[in-house]
């Protein structure tokens, strides 16, 4: 199934999170929400409320802190990896995805799995120099 979102019900949109003008009469998503809108299949929360943005910035925290930032800066700053800030998450309250839901106890699985994998790659990784 492929991912559809949408953003219409964000309050200043448009201001805050500007599309990227190609300049040539089309334009492609901010990345910062083209990013939440891919993380939601991740972090399992499809709709970000006034209720809720503060648990789905935890969750994209907890998977960057495991697996590391889903962006990069500009070329001009080193491509470097950037974390959302809670600024990025809030001010986009309205937001949806046709993600599906995971529950708290899904999720933790799902990091749990993730830190385990890590794992057993750096062991592997180390056993192959020794």
């Amino acid at each position: 199934m492929a991912l559809h979102w949408g953003v219409k019900d964000v309050k200043d949109y448009d201001e805050k999170f500007q599309a990227r003008d190609n300049g040539d009469g089309t334009k492609d998503w901010n990345p910062t929400t083209f990013s939440l809108a891919m993380l939601s299949m991740s972090h399992g929360i499809p709709r970000i409320t006034e209720g809720n943005w503060e648990k789905v910035f935890f969750r994209i925290r907890m998977i960057e802190t495991v697996l590391g930032g889903y962006r990069y800066n500009a070329a001009s700053e080193g491509h470097k990896t950037v974390f959302f800030t809670k600024y990025e998450v809030k001010g986009h309250v309205g937001m949806w995805t046709n993600a599906s839901t995971v529950s708290e106890t899904q999720f933790r699985k799902y990091i749990h799995d993730l830190v385990k994998d890590k794992t057993v790659c750096a062991i592997r990784a180390e056993e192959k120099v020794a």
